[in-house]
Formats: C-alpha cells, sequence, structure tokens
C-alpha cells in the first residue's frame, strides 16, 4: 500500500525537533536548569514545555518588578499548575538570594522539579548566578549586557542589538541545550530582518548559523496549550552548539533541592 505523502513529510518535518527533544533529555535522571528573565505571569510557559516531555527541571524566574510567585491570571482553559511553596529555605547566596526568592514545586509529577521565584532581581545579575542554562526562554527583551557578544568582530550582524543579545543568550546555554522564542514578541521579526535565514536557508533548508564560538539551530516550530492566545503559544524552538566551558553543576543541584521533601 502506498503510504500517505502528506504524512511522510509530516514526520520529516516533526524529527529534527523530536529527536533533539529525546537527545536534550536522555539523562531523565538529572534536572535541566531552565530560565525564564523578566517573567511576570508568564512562568507557565516554560513549566509546560518542560512538563509535555516529563524533563526534571529546574526553572529559575527572575523578575526585577516582583510581581509575585508563582503569578497566575486564571481563566477558562487557562494552564496554571497549582505549585506548593517550599517552606523556611535557607538563603544561601546564589540559588535563594535573599527573602525575596520562593521555592516551589508541583508533588502530583513523577519527576524532579522546583521552580525558583527571585523577585527584585535583575537578570543581568541573576542569570551570572547559574553555572549554566539547559533551556533558555525568551518573551521580552531584558536589554541584557553582552560582554561575549561585543567581542564577535568578525559577524557584521553582531552589530544589530537584538541579534547580539540572543548571541549572548546563547553563550550561557550548554552545548546541546535549547534557545525558546515566542512568536508573538517582537524579537523573532527583529531577528528576521537582521538574520533573514535565522530559520531557514533560500533553499528551504533549516538553517544554523555560527557566532564565534557558538552555533545556532532551527529546529522548528512548537505549540504550547497555556490557554493564553494562540500567538503566545506558538513558539521557535533552536539548537545550540556551543565550545564554551563550564562548571560541573552537582553542587549547584543540589542547593536547588536542599528541603524539598
Amino acid at each position: 500500500m502506498t503510504e500517505d505523502p502528506e504524512e511522510e513529510i509530516a514526520i520529516e518535518v516533526d524529527d529534527p525537533l523530536s529527536e533533539a527533544i529525546s537527545r536534550f533529555n536522555i539523562d531523565d535522571s538529572v534536572p535541566k536548569i531552565a530560565y525564564h528573565p523578566a517573567v511576570a505571569r508568564r512562568w507557565n510557559a516554560p513549566w509546560q514545555f518542560m512538563s509535555d516531555f516529563d524533563i526534571p527541571v529546574v526553572l529559575f524566574c527572575d523578575d526585577l518588578l516582583d510581581q509575585g510567585a508563582p503569578h497566575r491570571q486564571d481563566g477558562q482553559g487557562s494552564y496554571y499548575p497549582d505549585l506548593l511553596q517550599i517552606e523556611h529555605v535557607a538563603i544561601d547566596g546564589q540559588v535563594i538570594k535573599d527573602e525575596f526568592c520562593r521555592a516551589h514545586h508541583d508533588p502530583s509529577l513523577i519527576y524532579k522539579n522546583r521552580l525558583i521565584y527571585r523577585g527584585d532581581l535583575d537578570a543581568n545579575d541573576g542569570i551570572n548566578d547559574l553555572p549554566f542554562i539547559d533551556l533558555f526562554y525568551i518573551d521580552y527583551r531584558f536589554m541584557i549586557s553582552t560582554p561575549n557578544a561585543d567581542r564577535i568582530r568578525e559577524v557584521p550582524v553582531i552589530h544589530d542589538n537584538m541579534a547580539r543579545e540572543i548571541v549572548e543568550y546563547c553563550y550561557h546555554i550548554k552545548d546541546g541545550g535549547l534557545l525558546i522564542v515566542e512568536n508573538s514578541c517582537s524579537i523573532m521579526d527583529d531577528l528576521e530582518r537582521n538574520i533573514p535565514n535565522i530559520r531557514f536557508e533560500v533553499d528551504g533548508r533549516r538553517a544554523s548559523n555560527r557566532f564565534g564560538i557558538i552555533s545556532i539551530e532551527y529546529l522548528g516550530e512548537y505549540r504550547l496549550k497555556t490557554g493564553e492566545s494562540p500567538e503566545r503559544d506558538k513558539v521557535e524552538v533552536f539548537k545550540i552548539h556551543s565550545e564554551v566551558k563550564f562548571e560541573n553543576p552537582t553542587n549547584f543541584l543540589a542547593k536547588c533541592f536542599v528541603d524539598i521533601n
């Protein structure tokens, strides 16, 4: 029997993203370090992405405006899981930096999970507390300083501010990690104006762009189901190839999960 050609195309299109997620979570006993700066109520988006694939996670949400953790907007169809606050977690100056930091988890999940909300914290400072990032979720430009991207003089496009900030984010992402960009925000529009092949080459192949010692490979589109809006729930997923050397996260992860039970 002849296979449906449309079905073959769908499988082929989905495969790079599915394969990358499988490789990303190949050691499903070690929690991934996820980061979402300037988070407001949108902490549910990266949380849902990790939950969709049963990926153990420590999600850091740094919020300079200190809007509350976990901030939520209830409504019909909205996805906001009930997280329990973990009481009496000691301030350690790195994970729980001060009295504006709170830790939560979902005891119903079968894998290790933790959301660490850090209010009154500029992401330019908070990002440097992390040994590296496995998954970076961005829906808002937070004007990160760009010391690594500023050194890449041989790539003309890097002189665009938004492109430079995206490259800087990637210098914090571990080799094989993921960058997720909401399609509704202006970030993707800015990137495509300045890096026309950020997603696809002229011949339709998925693109991979190199900036210094990191490469940004486009994997595909993913649809979340947070119930907020179809535009916000459409995200673009990129895989990061990096030669940056990072520290061992064992001690850091131990701090993240102290007193969780």
